[in-house]
């Protein structure tokens, strides 16, 4: 895992130009070319000078590169910086266009659009690959990046100190809006990009003599309405599943994890991978999104992704501190027992909270009751808020779409 999280980061550095190995690598393939020419065929005088300047330009090189390397890792230190919470005018950040009205819980909050959510359940759409958004985010990054370092370096060595993973996955993101529901767009991104844009999003980095160091200029400012354009907007997963012998249920999050530490969160929650659309570029929005709830969910819980049976959509929201980053909700049916549930050790406690929900082939009104009742937990994630409140809805509104998937 830290040998993962080491590689991820210092990746990341030599991607957004903080030191120089890429001029090294050229060098060095240079050199490389250079003695196998010499051997293969004998140059003159010059020829070998040339190369002698090369070899001599690749230790200063590494030199610097090291150099560099020891100052990523060294002279960003935690000590310099301070991370207050910065409280959020919502209603300034809300693209009236999206009619979205915003609910708060104590660990985030939520911009829903019921009427939304409804026209997900019935709708689809095709799915396209949106290159510009990908350029966009790189050029903000860059640009910004030795504002946006700290952040980074902040969180990667909590996660060394905590021995949890760290590491720059590349993920699936949504560059558009549902304004007018022609296409779903999608870019490539990763899980760096997205905690140094959208994760960071209600945070404000000030140094010790109280200067503002972020947010950086340049994108984010009060005329710019969600979804920003040159945020990654990592695509989000959540679903509540039903086991085989008709169980509801909740799982625990670890204490040190990177999302929702210590909290009740859903079934299976996540994100979305690149792989998810790259390996299916022929799916639906809705089959993509049910497709990466699958994937969430099967590896969360130990079981095969053949095992989750049916997936059902039920809504879509954005999580405001993050920037508006999007959400979707859906519901499960997992064709093991709960006694066989195996929470990933990485993210999980071993522990689950489960309602019998199902029972002699009928939904259990008293055990979804039960489960409701949790809306008033303040250890829920936002996550599972929000599934519950959508459950909720979809439960009392449309019942028989619930049994098409749980029964």
């Amino acid at each position: 895992m830290k040998i993962k999280n080491f590689f991820s980061y210092t990746l990341y550095g030599f991607i957004n130009k903080k030191f120089n190995g890429a001029v090294l690598l050229t060098d060095i393939a240079i050199l490389f070319y250079g003695i196998v020419s010499f051997i293969e065929e004998p140059k003159p005088a010059s020829f070998v000078v040339l190369f002698l300047s090369v070899f001599m330009n690749i230790i200063w090189q590494a030199y610097s590169a090291l150099h560099d390397l020891l100052e990523y890792y060294s002279k960003n230190g935690l000590e310099e910086y301070v991370f207050p919470s910065e409280s959020i005018d919502f209603p300034r950040f809300i693209d009236e266009r999206e009619g979205l009205e915003v609910i708060r819980t104590k660990h985030g909050s939520a911009g829903i659009n019921r009427q939304l959510n409804g026209w997900m359940r019935n709708n689809d759409l095709n799915v396209e690959e949106d290159t510009n958004a990908t350029a966009l985010v790189k050029t903000y990054i860059e640009k910004n990046f030795d504002a946006l370092l700290p952040f980074l370096t902040r969180h990667y060595r909590r996660a060394v100190a905590e021995d949890r993973l760290f590491s720059n996955d590349e993920k699936l993101c949504f560059s558009g809006d549902f304004i007018d529901k022609d296409m779903f767009l999608v870019s490539k991104g990763s899980y760096y990009n997205s905690f140094l844009t959208n994760r960071i999003f209600s945070q404000k980095l000030v140094s010790d003599d109280g200067v503002d160091l972020f947010p950086a200029k340049g994108c984010t400012n009060i005329d710019i309405k969600f979804p920003y354009r040159c945020f990654s907007n990592e695509i989000g997963i959540s679903t509540l599943a039903v086991t085989k012998d008709g169980y509801l249920f909740f799982q625990l999050q670890g204490n040190h994890s990177d999302s929702s530490p210590g909290l009740i969160v859903p079934s299976g929650s996540g994100s979305a991978d690149w792989s998810d659309y790259d390996n299916n570029r022929t799916l639906t929005f809705r089959e993509l999104i049910s497709y990466s709830a699958k994937r969430e969910l099967s590896e969360e819980t130990g079981s095969a992704i053949a095992d989750v049976t049916a997936n059902r959509l039920l809504g879509f929201y954005r999580w405001l501190e993050q920037a508006g980053k999007p959400e979707f909700v859906s519901v499960s049916k997992l064709n093991i027992d709960s006694r066989e549930i195996k929470p990933e050790k990485k993210e999980q406690q071993n522990k689950i909270i489960k309602f019998r929900v199902v029972s002699n082939g009928k939904l259990n009104d008293k055990a979804f009751s039960d489960c409701f009742g949790y809306l008033s937990d303040p250890n829920l994630s936002l996550p599972l808020y929000m599934c519950l409140v959508y459950l909720k809805d979809v439960y009392e509104n449309e019942p028989e779409c619930l049994k098409e998937v749980f029964i």
